[in-house]
């Protein structure tokens, strides 16, 4: 078992107890805490705030509060508010990050065999017998990896057999991958139009929770597919404001049903096809660069911003609308056609001739854009200079 794991990997998994007890399964995870869901018909909530963690095993995450500790203190609907800087919440935060500096960013491997901590007055317990038995103050258990622990309290300390150090390495990232889901948390969010939506509030298996606002506040659950990178700065969504508005703009995430829909499928499967390690982490993005077009008559060069040219007509040489721009790539512009029936065109830069404000004119008819152009995934660097070379050629002539 690797002995280190980001936090977004533990959405999905199922939560314990420090008395063996379920509470679940890990629905999102914010900055402060992971939300766990228990039940399917009769739902309970629990708001777990991350430093009552102790760690993971092949198969649960285990809290050092007993079950009825969490129900009573953190059962509810919404997030609490003030134990992130109640007294006893920020020394059990301090032993933490002192044993393990990487927790904010990682959770570590948990030996349930070891000795786990005394409450006040009490005496050290053995995981397995924390299981069966439990104190009035475990709450205030560092109870975290392994070895024996000595002291009262949230102030525990290690003595006796050493713990086993976790890897301060993060977890090995793929090189396609720009950062994992959990570091988005807190990031700022733009439409596919440049506007802004919010910030990331939590991230579940399938959707991120964007909320907008301090005092009229509104929250978007944003489907995780429909995240198309970040360029350093900004998450990107591949929505417009209007679209995330209209279709994500509530008060609870979206049902199972709204992410089996053909539109959101083809979705899926053409991000997958392009970056395979999407669920693992947010592919990066540069920002977009804009087109560059050298017209025909004069041979002046126009430079025209990217942000100017998404969503604008595209029309081939006859003069018919083969879609709108949905991307901008270093050498190419994505054009999307269609609703129900999607078709992506990859037109490298040099076939556009023109602008006029509204549109972009490409060199090739309509009967052709399908055969030169639609692809499932991004050209290679070979396909684009065939494809431009092409053009030049004909321009030649």
């Amino acid at each position: 078992m690797s002995e280190i794991m980001s936090w977004d990997k533990a959405v999905d998994m199922k939560v314990k107890s420090s008395d063996d007890k379920d509470l679940g399964k890990v629905q999102s995870i914010t900055k402060d805490y992971i939300q766990t869901k228990e039940g399917t018909v009769g739902k309970k909530y629990y708001y777990l705030p991350k430093y009552y963690l102790q760690g993971y095993d092949k198969d649960h995450l285990w809290v050092s509060l007993t079950k009825n500790e969490v129900k009573s203190r953190f059962e509810g609907e919404k997030e609490p508010s003030a134990t992130f800087e109640a007294p006893e919440y920020l020394q059990r935060k301090a032993t933490v990050t002192k044993q393990y500096p990487d927790f904010e960013s990682n959770i570590p491997a948990y030996a349930r065999e070891s000795v786990i901590g005394t409450g006040v007055g009490g005496t050290a317990k053995t995981a397995k017998t924390a299981a069966t038995t439990t104190t009035a103050t475990d709450a205030t258990r560092t109870g975290i990896g392994t070895g024996t622990r000595t002291g009262t309290g949230a102030a525990a300390i290690t003595t006796g057999a050493t713990p086993s150090t976790p890897s301060t390495t993060t977890p090995t990232i793929p090189e396609s991958v720009a950062m994992s889901w959990d570091k988005a948390i807190d990031r700022k969010v733009k439409s596919s139009d440049d506007e802004d939506i919010g910030k990331v509030e939590s991230v579940a298996v399938n959707y991120v929770e964007v909320k907008e606002g301090t005092v009229h506040k509104k929250r978007y659950f944003v489907p995780k597919y429909y995240i198309e990178g970040f360029d350093g700065e900004h998450l990107r969504t591949s929505l417009t404001k209007s679209e995330v508005k209209d279709r994500y703009e509530r008060d609870s995430p979206p049902t199972e049903s709204e992410f089996q829909t053909q539109e959101y499928m083809e979705q899926k499967r053409r991000v997958d096809s392009t970056y395979p390690q999407f669920l693992h982490g947010i592919p990066f993005m540069a920002k977009e660069p804009g087109v560059q077009v050298q017209t025909e008559q004069s041979g002046e060069i126009l430079t025209i911003p990217w942000e100017e040219v998404i969503h604008k007509h595209v029309r081939a040489s006859d003069n018919e609308d083969i879609g709108d721009v949905e991307r901008v790539g270093n050498e190419f512009i994505v054009v999307r056609q269609g609703v129900a029936s999607i078709h992506l065109y990859y037109i490298p830069k040099s076939y556009i001739t023109r602008y006029d404000g509204s549109s972009l004119y490409v060199t090739v008819p309509s009967r052709l854009i399908s055969a030169k152009f639609e692809r499932d995934t991004e050209p290679t660097p070979e396909e684009i200079r065939m494809l431009a070379e092409e053009d030049a050629s004909r321009k030649e002539t």
